[in-house]
Formats: C-alpha cells, sequence, structure tokens
C-alpha cells in the first residue's frame, strides 16, 4: 500500500512538473527573468571568471607547444579569449552558451 501512494505521489508530481513547462523555450530575443539574472550574477560570472583564470594557467602552459606548432592564435582564442567574453561581454541573465555565441555583442567578425 506504501509503494502505492510513493508512486501516485511521484506521478502527481511529475505531473505538475510537465504541465508548468513552457511549451516553448524562451528565445534569444525574450528578455532575461530576475532569476535568470540572480543566477547569472550569483553563480555563473563568478564560475566563468575562474574558468577564464584556469584557461590563462592552461594557455601558459600550453604556449610552448603551440609555439612549436605554430597555432598560438587559435590556442589564445580558446582559452584565454572565448573565455574572457564570455565572462564580461554578455548581456546579464543571458548564460544559454547557445544564444550567447550567436549574439552580435559576441560575435568576433569571423565565421
Amino acid at each position: 500500500m506504501r509503494n502505492k501512494a510513493i508512486r501516485l505521489i511521484v506521478f502527481m508530481l511529475v505531473l505538475v512538473w510537465a504541465s508548468t513547462a513552457p511549451a516553448q523555450p524562451p528565445g534569444p530575443e525574450d528578455p532575461p527573468t530576475t532569476v535568470a539574472i540572480i543566477g547569472d550574477l550569483a553563480v555563473v560570472r563568478p564560475l566563468s571568471i575562474v574558468g577564464t583564470a584556469l584557461g590563462g594557467a592552461a594557455f601558459v602552459v600550453a604556449l610552448p607547444f603551440s609555439l612549436a606548432a605554430g597555432n598560438t592564435g587559435e590556442i589564445y582564442e580558446r582559452l584565454v579569449k572565448d573565455p574572457m567574453r564570455y565572462t564580461f561581454t554578455r548581456p546579464l541573465g543571458s548564460n544559454a552558451l547557445g544564444s550567447v555565441l550567436t549574439s552580435p555583442i559576441y560575435s568576433t567578425g569571423t565565421p
């Protein structure tokens, strides 16, 4: 009997969760919600700053190898420039990576 009650509760919670889901995910033109802005400010930005620092450290470690291979610019772009752009130039609250990478603010001008 208890097992049936637990299953019924889980089923009802899944139904409630599914019914509150939006019919369409927010697009890049939709303004960010207050929760998205606070989450970005309190969690994503600090982690992005740490990621930027780790990318810089990894670039320094990889520098001799990238100099030998001749792809220092590409390594710099991926390990330093991209995390820095994601951290400091994207709008507050837009933490969906796909929409950020295609936004005009993040664009590098190269396809």
